[in-house]
């Protein structure tokens, strides 16, 4: 059986490195290449080359918007014990040692990590008075860094159910679905008030208070869906196998995307970022249709499953 290594020391396989080498010289020589020299020959047509197209004007980079001038992002989520013993110009210090470009700072977390007055924006044991997502916003803006405010709009916790059931996303049989993880948080419903008016106040809140340079909603679309919310008295949009649903699904997005979230920003055009479920492109909103509005967005798999 003739092998790789057999071939190689064949004619057949010096033959093509042979005329490579002769074009070569005969380069070198400024003598007709051995293509040109077949071309030429009476009879044959004249060979046509393709023009290049022309090169990319140079692109300014300072002229570009900010997320498109990113190269690293700082991520670490603060935890409810973090305002208690955390020192932030350590913190701000590390990242500015990596070489971020921006920040995620946690906004909720399901936890407030800042005075809110939001209604129902519950805040972490340790806070107390202290204003800690201002004074994380504030070392990295020092430092010349984004600052991103996270939030977590697909959990709330249970004592809001009382003053407002029609936050919660539910099952078929009407039934509340709560955390996996945690039974006293309940999965919020993105097609109710909760996404309209809720969230939106913390945006609002955030934007007069703080220099913030976009909000990434963590969670968001969500990952579970709600049976009893869309379309009552159209079954088909309530199963998510059926294309009634994720059109409708698709039209709640984009209209909390370009309409609600965004009317409540202040100051600059900021950048939403949106996290699609965990299968990415599987589960998500309609791509296609989102690249067409997004400054960015991001998928994320985070294999907590498998």
């Amino acid at each position: 059986m003739l092998n790789r290594r057999t071939f190689l020391k064949t004619t057949a396989a010096a033959l093509p490195m042979t005329a490579a080498l002769g074009a070569l010289d005969a380069t070198v020589d400024a003598k007709p290449t051995f293509a040109a020299e077949e071309a030429a020959k009476p009879g044959r047509p004249a060979a046509k080359l393709r023009s290049l197209p022309e090169r990319l004007k140079p692109v300014d980079e300072s002229k570009l918007p900010w997320p498109q001038r990113v190269r690293r992002v700082g991520q670490s989520n603060m935890t409810e014990h973090d305002p208690a013993v955390m020192n932030v110009e350590e913190w701000a210090d590390y990242w500015h040692s990596c070489g971020v470009d921006a920040v995620f700072v946690s906004v909720t977390g399901i936890l407030g990590v800042y005075p809110s007055k939001v209604p129902f924006h519950k805040h972490g044991k340790f806070l107390k008075d202290r204003d800690f997502f201002g004074e994380c916003a504030a070392a990295a803006k020092k430092r010349g860094m984004r600052v991103v405010a996270r939030m977590s709009p697909d959990l709330n916790w249970e004592e809001a159910l009382g003053t407002h059931p029609e936050w919660a996303m539910r099952s078929r049989d009407g039934s509340v679905q709560l955390s996996t993880e945690e039974p006293r948080l309940f999965k919020t419903c993105m097609f109710s008030s909760y996404m309209d008016d809720y969230m939106t106040a913390i945006i609002r809140e955030i934007n007069s208070l703080y220099d913030v340079d976009c909000f990434y909603m963590n969670g968001w679309p969500p990952i579970g869906i709600c049976r009893i919310a869309i379309a009552p008295s159209a079954a088909s949009c309530r199963q998510p196998e059926r294309p009634a649903y994720w059109k409708v699904f698709n039209d709640r997005v984009f209209e909390l995307w370009e309409n609600t979230m965004p009317s409540q920003r202040k100051r600059k055009r900021t950048a939403s970022f949106l996290r699609t479920r965990a299968e990415n492109v599987h589960g998500g909103p309609n791509l296609d249709r989102l690249g067409k509005i997004a400054a960015w967005f991001q998928a994320d798999n985070q294999g907590r499953t498998e």
